[in-house]
This record gives C-alpha cells, sequence and structure tokens, in this order.
C-alpha cells in the first residue's frame, strides 16, 4: 500500500490489513471471539497502582476538555514514582486501534524496555490517525505522563512502525523539544508539511529501518535522511536486505533497542 494513500483507504480495509501485519509480525490480534476485555482505570486509580510490568493493560488517560486516549502501559516491576524513568512513546501500525497497539507493544517493545526499567506508553488513536488530526492530542499526552513518570529533560524516547512512522515524524515535527531520539520501521516525513519541519529535527537522533523489497518506503526513508544528513542532522537508515514492509528480524526488539541505546549514547 502506498503510505501517501492511507487517507483514502476506508477503515474496514484497514483492520483487515493491520490483521495481515500481525500475522506477519507474528502477533495476535488481542480482544476477539471470548477473550476478556482488556482493564482499564482511571488516571487517579493507576497513579495509585501502577499497571502490572508488561501485561498489556489498557488505561484511558483523561486529557481534560471532554478529551481522552487509551494507552497500553507498560511498567518495570521496581518503578519507583520518586525516581525518573525512560519513557517509551510508541506509536502503532496500521489503523492504531487498540488491539494492534496492544500487541505491537507486548510483542515487539515489552522485554526490552522492561528488562531496562524502562516505561512504555503506547496510545491508540481515537479514530482518526495520529498523522490525520489525533497527533494534537499527543502534547496532552505527553504532559500527563510527565507528570507521572518524570522522564530525563522532559524528553521521550519516539517509536513508530509503518503509520506509526509517519506519525512519529509527524509528531517529532510539531514538538521536537520533548524527544530524545525517534526510531522507526519503516518511516520518513509523509507530506511536504513534514518535510518542511526536519530542520527542527537536526538535534535529535534519528534511526530509521526499511525492508530492501519495500520499494516506496524505501525510496522515501532515503529521501528524508539525506534530507537530515544535509542539514545536519543526526540520521542513519538501516536497509534490511530481502525484507519487505514487515520486518522480521526486529520483531523482538533487539535491534531496535540497540538502535535507540546507541543513539542515547551518542
Amino acid at each position: 500500500m502506498n503510505p501517501r494513500a492511507a487517507r483514502a483507504v476506508p477503515r474496514g480495509v484497514r483492520a483487515a490489513i493491520t490483521l495481515l501485519v500481525l500475522a506477519a509480525l507474528g502477533l495476535g490480534a488481542c480482544g476477539g471471539g471470548d477473550a476478556a476485555p482488556a482493564p482499564t482505570a482511571t488516571t487517579a486509580e493507576a497513579t495509585a497502582a501502577p499497571v502490572a510490568a508488561g501485561d498489556g493493560a489498557v488505561e484511558r488517560i483523561d486529557l481534560g476538555a471532554g478529551r481522552a486516549l487509551d494507552v497500553v502501559l507498560l511498567v518495570p516491576p521496581a518503578f519507583d514514582p520518586a525516581q525518573p524513568h525512560q519513557v517509551v512513546l510508541a506509536l502503532p501500525p496500521g489503523g492504531q486501534d487498540i488491539d494492534t497497539t496492544r500487541s505491537v507493544a507486548t510483542g515487539t517493545y515489552a522485554a526490552e524496555a522492561l528488562r531496562r526499567g524502562w516505561v512504555v506508553a503506547s496510545p491508540a488513536a481515537p479514530g482518526p490517525l495520529f498523522f490525520e488530526g489525533s497527533e494534537e492530542l499527543l502534547p496532552d499526552l505527553m504532559a500527563r505522563l510527565d507528570e507521572r513518570f518524570r522522564p530525563p529533560g522532559g524528553r521521550f524516547v519516539l517509536v513508530g512502525v509503518s503509520n506509526g512512522g509517519l506519525s512519529a515524524f509527524r509528531i517529532a515535527g510539531l514538538a521536537p523539544e520533548r524527544f530524545s531520539v525517534l526510531v522507526a520501521f519503516p518511516a520518513y516525513a509523509g507530506t511536504p508539511a513534514d518535510a518542511a519541519r526536519l530542520e527542527g529535527l537536526v538535534r535529535t537522533p534519528v534511526r530509521l529501518f526499511v525492508g530492501g523489497e519495500d520499494a516506496g518506503w524505501l525510496a522515501g526513508s532515503r529521501e528524508t535522511v539525506a534530507e537530515l544528513e544535509r542539514l545536519g542532522g543526526d540520521a542513519r537508515l538501516e536497509v534490511v536486505a530481502g525484507e519487505g514492509h514487515i520486518i522480521g528480524p526486529l520483531r523482538d526488539g533487539r535491534r531496535l533497542f540497540a538502535a535507540i541505546d546507541e543513539a542515547l549514547a551518542g
């Protein structure tokens, strides 16, 4: 699917594509059949009782003014609310629905993030995707996460996959000061407006992965990295040979988090 045509794809078709994505990643789409619904909690309840590590529980976080986001929260077992914690803001692929969000968060990010003692916060889109209008909710979400988890310097580790990668470039371009690193697989600056904001990311390390057989996304990723390099930014692209849009070697998160560690250390 051409990512630039995503806005024209009906939501039902997006859902079918999402199932194919999850199957290729080896992740189950939660919440189907007789499965119990994911637990939810109010912000106040969850502040009093942090989400158990790695369970993929969903919390509805109140953003004020009648707005809220359902967020998959993964919190390390030794969570200490008095201490700062790295927070991974993980933007999901496909239709960015809650089942997809939970499956990717628990299947790809959980093990490596929790091993490091990091928090993962992965929001589901409330309707429009996070590059189609719902990105306006993310600054308020980050403000709530700031209060609770105290990311160092108020900056988040930003990750995204596919539509989540497009979303990552959208929110990073709008608020570059909020992110210590951007890692996505695949991703690029998806619109001329996003490309025009790349200058704001020259101080944010960007690490992108794309399948060697994923022609459209490969071209977009190369253009984005080339422009960041031209602007003097720290940007790197790893082309994974023989892989398509779903990059199998990244499914366990190890290479992704190695890239995050390298960027943060640099």
